[in-house]
């Protein structure tokens, strides 16, 4: 999967998108959109993967704020996962997407993983900052198992610290549902 590809791909879609409140669905998580946010924008790199994304205006002279889902359908899952098994294996599968936030950036930090739930299930969190072409760009990233899906919930935007548009993409995650998919 060509992460950078499908990233400038989503960007260049969203000048022309509707901005509306709406539910995003991949898989079975299901988050409702702020209507700050347009699009979405889509993107499917390889089979089993799936991408929406929507972005907000920070003012003309900043980069946009962006609100991505990334979903991933896994070959096979073992059945009854404990919680700690769950717990390792989002913050695996979240360490892995942020290394290709990493390796975009210059100056980068990030927390460690952190044990949260979301839509009821154990999730993993982790927040970063660095800077792209000489601009601060901070983002908080979470991944969450759900069936033989894995699913990345990405907010970040311009600056040291989230913008109102992201605080309002991080609540929009945090109050994600999980139903069962269609």
């Amino acid at each position: 999967m060509n992460t950078r590809r499908i990233i400038v791909a989503l960007l260049l879609g969203f000048a022309a998108l509707p901005s509306m409140a709406a539910d995003a669905r991949v898989g079975s998580v299901v988050l409702t959109v702020p209507a700050v946010f347009k699009g979405p924008a889509k993107a499917e790199a390889d089979a089993g993967v799936e991408v929406l994304g929507y972005s907000a205006s920070e003012g003309v002279t900043q980069p946009a704020a962006v609100l991505q889902l990334t979903r991933y359908v896994l070959p096979t899952v073992p059945d009854n996962l404990s919680d700690s098994e769950l717990e390792q294996g989002t913050s695996q599968y979240l360490l892995q997407m942020m290394t290709g936030i990493e390796r975009r950036r210059t100056e980068y930090t990030q927390t460690a993983p952190v044990k949260i739930r979301l839509g009821g299930k154990v999730a993993a969190k982790a927040t970063w900052q660095g800077n792209s072409n000489g601009a601060a760009m901070n983002g908080t990233m979470y991944c969450v198992l759900s069936g033989k899906d894995v699913i990345w919930l990405h907010a970040f935007g311009p600056g040291n610290e989230a913008s109102v548009n992201v605080a309002l993409a991080i609540r929009a995650i945090e109050a994600l549902r999980i139903e069962p998919a269609k």
